[in-house]
């Protein structure tokens, strides 16, 4: 007889399954070579977003319509990092993007990019860069209408959106 073996993670009694129907590759993305850094998961909006160590970001939209566990085969790309994409932030505020929501990327570049993932025009879909740190920004957090982010060049930076 035959064992298939499925990969479970195991944590304070939770039992969950990896499903192969669902997962993704890096030969979806752009550039085959590229890894997968980071992630995030916009539940309401069904999109999956991937950091790639090419810099580039995956956005994956699952559309209503479309079978169960069925993702669009070809992602959005979402160019301007120069460097490995380290950190997303998917932030939800009323007031932000088109949709009420952002996505900061952090990047081995040294800088910060802002994203309106519902621009669907790749070219257009960045709305700032934010430069200040001297190393790679390794970590986000945003609460209150601030961002904040760490580097490798040993500080935390400060960020508030302009009022108007």
């Amino acid at each position: 007889p035959t064992v298939q073996v499925v990969p479970q993670v195991l944590c304070g009694g939770w039992s969950m399954e990896l499903l192969p129907s669902c997962s993704f590759r890096t030969a979806d993305a752009p550039g085959a070579n590229a890894e997968f850094t980071c992630h995030q998961v916009h539940v309401e909006r069904r999109v999956i977003i991937v950091g790639l160590s090419d810099g580039t970001i995956a956005v994956w939209r699952r559309h209503v319509h479309e079978t169960p566990g069925h993702v669009d085969s070809r992602p959005q790309l979402l160019t301007g990092h120069s460097g490995a994409v380290r950190q997303l932030l998917l932030v939800q505020q009323e007031g932000l993007g088109q949709e009420g929501y952002l996505l900061f990327s952090s990047s081995a570049d040294r800088t910060i990019r802002v994203w309106d993932p519902e621009v669907r025009d790749a070219k257009k879909a960045c709305v700032q860069t934010l430069r200040g740190h001297g190393g790679t920004v390794t970590g986000m957090a945003y609460a209150n209408s601030v961002l904040l982010s760490s580097s490798t060049d040993k500080t935390i930076r400060v960020w508030k959106a302009d009022e108007g």
